[in-house]
This record gives C-alpha cells, structure tokens and sequence, in this order.
C-alpha cells in the first residue's frame, strides 16, 4: 500500500529498486525523475509520490506525517537515512542541513511568476482598476471608511491596497 490506497505491485517494487544508486550505509542516489523542490519521484498506478516517502514505507510502514532525512539530501533513499517525524521537526532540521528555502531561495522569490497576484489570487476582493481608483480617491482625500463601503469591503483591505501592502504590484 502506497500513499492513501495505491496498492504496489511485485513489479512495482523491481522497477523502483532499478533506480536506486548504491547501498551499505552510505546516502542511497534516487537515479529516477525529481520534482522542482529536488525531491525523487516514482509513479504507482498513475500516480506520483516522492521516491523517500515510499522507501520508507517498504522498509518501515506508512509514515504518520512527514518523512525526514537525517542525512540531509533531498535525493537520498537509503531507510536507515530516513525517519517518521512532525512538520516542526522537518523544518528544524531542514535549517539545520541547510536546505530550507528562506530568502532567495525562496520559491517565491525564485519564481515570482508563478504566485497569484491581484485579480488571479483566489481571494481578491477588488480588481487592478479599482484599486488604481482606491488609490487616486484616497489621494484627494476620501476617508478609508468611505471607500471601504463604496467597495464593500473593509477598511483593512481599502488600507493595504492605498498603502502599497497588498497590490503592490499595481502601478498609477
């Protein structure tokens, strides 16, 4: 059983060991296909689950959350390498190797294209012309509370967008 009722098959199992570099004690190199986070990836009965997760359950079970690797590579696949933890502790020891994507690294700095701004987020209240309104009617003057109400929509939001918070990139 894999990852919520994906049943692994014999076969499955061979052609999963056939791309795994290595053995003994040493990091086990994942010779398959990886995601754009660097993690390996196997697909089973149509569906694709990350190589480390299902190393760890052929060899232990089913994880209770997260799969961690103690030694810090993101392309390793040895089970003695590999442990059962919380989403805290995969953080920590995230920093602790050095991998955890803050600053530039981060994936919305590395590909800003990709996140939803304005009208695309899922939870845009106004669209990019009425916050260039918002902005120019709170320039002459209109209190944040009028225009919360012409725009249906709270003060807070009226703020963040006339001070740049939010929408930031909408230019005049």
């Amino acid at each position: 059983m894999v990852e919520k009722g994906v049943v692994i098959s014999p076969d499955d199992i061979r052609r999963f060991a056939s791309k795994i570099q290595g053995g003994g004690r040493g990091c086990w190199r994942w010779c398959g296909t990886f995601d754009r986070n660097g993690y390996g990836t196997f697909s089973v009965a149509g569906r694709t689950v990350r190589a480390h997760r299902l190393a760890y359950q052929l060899a232990k079970g089913a994880p209770r959350k997260h799969v961690l690797h103690k030694c810090g590579n993101r392309w390793c696949v040895n089970p003695a390498h590999l442990r059962d933890g919380t989403r805290k502790e995969n953080v920590q020891d995230m920093r602790r190797h050095g991998t955890l994507a803050t600053g530039s690294r981060n994936g919305m700095r590395r590909h800003p294209e990709a996140v939803a701004r304005g009208a695309r987020a899922g939870a845009a209240k106004l669209t990019e012309a009425q916050v260039r309104a918002i902005r120019e009617a709170a320039h002459k003057g209109e209190s944040m509370g009028a225009l919360a109400r012409r725009y249906k929509v709270h003060k807070s939001t009226i703020s963040r967008a006339v001070n740049g918070v939010q929408w930031e990139h909408v230019r005049r």
